[in-house]
C-alpha cells in the first residue's frame, strides 16, 4: 500500500489488487476526469487523468512506489491504475 495526503490533509492510498494494478483507497467525494489527447469520447477504461478534490492530479507517469501509472480505469467500485 502506498499512502498519499492531498492538500486538504485527506488520506488516500494506492492498494495493490493485481501485480500491476492498484485501486485508489480513501474517500473521494468529488473529482475531475479527462480524456487523453486525441480521444473523441470518454473511454472509462483509458482515461487521460484523474484529479480528486484536493489532489493529487494523477496522469500517465505519476509515481506509485517504484513504478509509474500507465493506464487509468474507472469502474463502478472505484478508480484503478495500471502501472509498469
Amino acid at each position: 500500500m502506498h499512502k498519499i495526503t492531498n492538500r486538504y490533509g485527506d488520506k488516500l492510498w494506492f492498494e495493490q489488487v493485481e501485480p500491476d494494478v492498484y485501486k485508489l483507497g480513501g474517500v473521494v467525494e468529488h473529482c475531475r476526469i479527462g480524456l487523453k489527447e486525441g480521444q473523441g469520447a470518454v473511454d472509462y477504461h483509458d482515461l487521460g487523468f484523474f484529479d480528486p478534490m484536493g489532489g493529487p492530479f494523477i496522469s500517465e507517469g505519476y509515481p506509485v512506489g517504484d513504478k509509474q501509472v500507465k493506464q487509468i480505469m474507472m469502474a463502478k467500485d472505484g478508480i484503478y491504475f495500471r502501472v509498469a
